[in-house]
């Protein structure tokens, strides 16, 4: 992601970028960035990992009860028995990453994508104490 994708950026260069893992399933296209934009987002649980602090500004952790982020993910995926299957050789990575990593304790806002307070439903906002 560094090389790839966000060095080029920080140096005003368009992004086409194409990640190793999609040869391995198949997946076609690229990621494709134009130069010059004001707002990159990179979206992903490894978005904030330690090696690529220096190249982002800001970073944003989604705090999700698991099993409510296992259904969405299966869901999300297609609901099949190859998405279950996905998901779960996916989550022991993540568990294994995240236990390393602890992402959160970098994040600039933290976000729960599973609250459990009443909240106002017209801005979906829920203002806690730090």
């Amino acid at each position: 992601m560094v090389e790839g994708i966000l060095k080029p950026l920080r140096n005003g260069r368009a992004v086409s970028y194409r990640p190793p893992a999609w040869d391995k399933r198949g997946r076609a296209g690229a990621i494709e960035v134009a130069a010059g934009l004001d707002l990159v987002i990179v979206e992903g649980v490894g978005a904030s990992r330690t090696e690529v602090m220096p190249w982002i500004d800001r970073a944003l952790w989604v705090q999700s009860d698991l099993e409510e982020a296992e259904r969405r993910g299966i869901a999300r995926n297609g609901g099949t028995e190859e998405a279950s299957d996905f998901w779960r050789e996916w989550g022991a990575q993540e568990s294994d990453f995240l236990q390393q990593q602890r992402p959160w304790e970098r994040a600039t806002v933290i976000v729960n994508g599973t609250p459990t307070e009443p909240y106002d439903q017209s801005t979906e906002i829920i203002l806690a104490p730090a």
